[in-house]
């Protein structure tokens, strides 16, 4: 009997024994292995169909190099954006959290709060370099997307489409990321690549035109476009394919491609005509909210392609799993590691939650949806539900039929709103003039969502101005084009169609302002008020046509409505204290010139043109008050310390000459300059002559010299010249007017 015990504890142990290695074997055949992984790189290809690339059956040769990173890591075939906008959608992919929650819902007037915590700032804790390199003006560090890297590259130099500084190329990218790979290829880092390329407007560069002509549109295609279009969009991706393969080479070239993990992703897709809807933003059907997602891992052996619905909401989770990083703040995205070491899927009742509040814009319902491995439901007006596995292309519509399966998706809709949504406001950011241009000029349109998120609001379909949506994209292009009259008769065409609706006025008065026409704008400004009362940018866009007819009085009053309805707006502080100067009013102002400052530190140019314009107008005192207000928060303004330099040492004000402290500081913006800005040395030699120190005014007086004539300035070397004469004859400068020379 006790040999019988024995053999079998042997044979026990002997099984576990087995168990134990072929666990290892497959956890060897499948794992990363974590301790290799010293670099992560996030591609993210704006505007990207899934569709549209070979490792996901497209039929033409797009995109070589993804393929084969594809077939060396794990597939994802049906990965959901929460929404078809870029802002809010790399958002989600960059914290792990759903709009609701993180509280972004549309490129205008949002912004990533700080109280988010991204991906770079995870990782940069544990010892990453970080470092982001992005291609688009919607990708801004000041809507927030910068948190947490070392090195943040939105800055364009290179114009590129028709859509001059707000994108480049990416070969200008590629190059940039590539050359800060070569400097710290020896250290530890996450780098995150954004591609816009794919966006509208699309213009690939040779050979990629002309490899892709007569690219067949998708099926379903309800509006009909030129052939260039979808022979653009592809060859646009075979374009951004070919940037990735060159980071890909250098990756190989500098050894670092076996120890790092790629990830491959988009923020949402194109719908390229189908539904009516030409590019995205509107509509949730797959064509835009299905996205590319991929995963290499060093040493990971055996490729996988995963059916499971999966997220952009699960890269940050996954990425930290991998990393062996614990999240410290709530994610509502998956962990997805499991499929790397074992034939783990994520769960098949899992509801991926996508929106869009687009149509809020045109005061209709929004379009809140979940998707399943199977189904998809979208609350809205008449609501939708399609079987995506029977009805791919989403074209019937089984609500009625499946009233039971209805009612369980949206209960499940309910309860993720319920456990996510903040409703803080805190991604709340008022934009500036130019800024929404901006975006507009990139085929945004304009005007604020509706975000509270409600399941019950009674108004229109979305489905009913998909029409009327498409054609008021189309007037925003021919706004930035200058097409203005026939922007112009679209605009009258589409007010006719929807009187009750604010839009087509608001255009009206765009065109107009832009045209000179500010009686005319005026009139559209208050037909906007009139239909929105609470619209800001009509207040501050009738403030700026008065302003232009030089009726200052009337255009403070604009600017001050403005300000009523959002204290923050930094633009109109500065606007209304322009004006308070045009009509003679200095102390008044005074207040909105610090606000200036005190709403938003970054604003310190529009401060100086403030300080300037008190100066030009003799309000010496005031001026240097406002100068040393802006110093407290920008201590390296070269501008300003040769602003106050100049004022203590050429006034005779009381209180405020002091040249001992004039030349501290002219020496102080010489040193950081290095003596190259003749305006600035000039104002050295104007603040040593002041402290009776004549040698060093005079030779300084002649650098400053030197460094006007080759600068080609001959007016400031004349000036330059006579003050000269005064440190020759050891007299100090002095100048009643304070007009001086101020650096550019």
């Amino acid at each position: 009997m006790r040999i019988r015990i024995c053999i079998t504890i042997s044979f026990i142990v002997l099984t576990l024994a087995v168990l134990f290695i072929a666990g290892a074997v497959m956890w060897h055949s499948f794992a990363p292995r974590t301790h290799e992984i010293r670099n992560v790189l996030l591609i993210s290809i704006d505007t990207c169909r899934a569709d549209h690339l070979g490792c996901y059956g497209y039929p033409l040769d797009t995109t070589p190099n993804i393929d084969a990173i594809a077939r060396e890591g794990i597939v994802f075939e049906h990965a959901i954006s929460p929404l078809p906008y870029t802002l809010p959608a790399h958002c989600t992919m960059l914290t792990g959290t759903i709009p609701p929650y993180h509280e972004v819902f549309d490129n205008s007037d949002y912004k990533l709060s700080e109280g988010n915590v991204t991906l770079a700032e995870l990782l940069k804790e544990k010892g990453y370099l970080t470092a982001g390199f992005v291609s688009s003006f919607i990708m801004d560090s000041r809507f927030g997307l910068g948190q947490g890297f070392d090195l943040y590259d939105d800055d364009f130099e290179e114009a590129s489409h028709a859509m001059g500084i707000n994108q480049q190329s990416g070969g200008k990218t590629t190059h940039d990321v590539i050359e800060w790979l070569r400097r710290h290829k020896d250290e530890k880092n996450f780098v995150f690549l954004h591609y816009y390329d794919p966006h509208f407007t699309y213009d690939p560069p040779e050979p990629f035109a002309s490899k892709f002509r007569n690219v067949p549109p998708p099926e379903n295609v309800t509006i009909r476009f030129e052939q260039a279009l979808f022979d653009g969009y592809a060859g646009e991706i075979a374009y951004t394919d070919h940037c990735i393969g060159q980071v890909v080479d250098e990756l190989r070239q500098l050894g670092l491609y076996d120890s790092t993990m790629i990830i491959i992703t988009s923020d949402h897709g194109e719908m390229l005509g189908q539904h009516g809807e030409g590019f995205h933003g509107y509509f949730l059907y797959q064509p835009a909210i299905r996205v590319p997602l991929i995963f290499k891992l060093p040493q990971l052996s055996k490729h996988r392609r995963i059916t499971s619905t999966v997220g952009l909401v699960d890269i940050v989770p996954t990425v930290c799993s991998v990393l062996g990083i614990e999240l410290s703040t709530p994610v509502q995205g998956h962990d997805l590691s499991p499929c790397f070491r074992s034939d783990w899927l994520p769960p098949s009742d899992r509801h991926l939650f996508c929106q869009s509040l687009e149509p809020t814009k045109y005061n209709a319902n929004s379009l809140l949806g979940v998707v399943t491995d199977r189904y998809k439901y979208i609350k809205t007006t008449r609501s939708e539900l399609y079987d995506l596995i029977e009805d791919p292309d989403e074209l019937n519509n089984i609500v009625v039929e499946q009233t039971g399966r209805s009612r369980t998706m949206e209960e499940r809709l309910r309860q993720i709103l319920q456990e996510t949504t903040r409703g803080k406001g805190h991604g709340k950011e008022r934009l500036d003039n130019q800024t929404r241009e901006r975006l507009e000029s990139l085929g945004y349109v304009g005007g604020t969502v509706n975000d509270d998120l409600s399941f019950d609001r009674g108004d229109e379909d979305p489905k009913d101005l998909i029409e009327y949506h498409v054609r008021t994209m189309r007037v925003g292009f021919l706004i930035y084009q200058k097409r203005y009259d026939l922007a112009e008769s679209q605009c009258r065409q589409l007010a006719s169609e929807r009187p009750s609706f604010y839009r087509p006025y608001f255009n009206l008065a765009k065109i107009a302002i832009k045209q000179g026409n500010y009686a005319e704008a005026v009139s559209n400004f208050e037909k906007v008020i009139e239909l929105k009362p609470h619209h800001v940018y009509s207040y501050e866009g009738l403030g700026a046509a008065y302003e232009a007819q030089g009726q200052f009085d009337k255009a403070v009053l604009g600017y001050a409505k403005a300000l009523e309805l959002r204290p923050d707006y930094v633009e109109a502080y500065y606007k209304v204290a322009l004006c308070f100067y045009e009509l003679g009013e200095f102390r008044e102002p005074d207040k909105y010139a610090t606000a200036v400052l005190m709403n938003d530190p970054s604003y310190v140019d529009a401060a100086i043109s403030l300080a300037e314009k008190l100066l030009e107008r003799r309000q010496i005192r005031l001026a240097y008050e406002h100068y040393l207000r802006i110093l407290e928060l920008r201590d390296d303004s070269v501008i300003v310390l040769n602003a106050l330099a100049w004022i203590q040492a050429a006034c005779d004000i009381e209180g405020l000459r002091n040249p001992e402290q004039a030349l501290e500081r002219a020496l102080r913006a010489c040193e950081m300059t290095d003596y190259a800005i003749p305006e600035v040395v000039d104002t050295l030699a104007v603040a040593y002559a002041a402290a009776g120190r004549f040698p060093e005014a005079r030779e300084t007086a002649r650098k400053a010299i030197r460094a006007a004539q080759s600068a080609g300035d001959t007016a400031l070397t004349q000036r330059i010249k006579g003050r000269l004469n005064l440190y020759d004859a050891e007299k100090p400068f002095r100048d009643a007017s304070l007009a001086y020379d101020a650096p550019r």
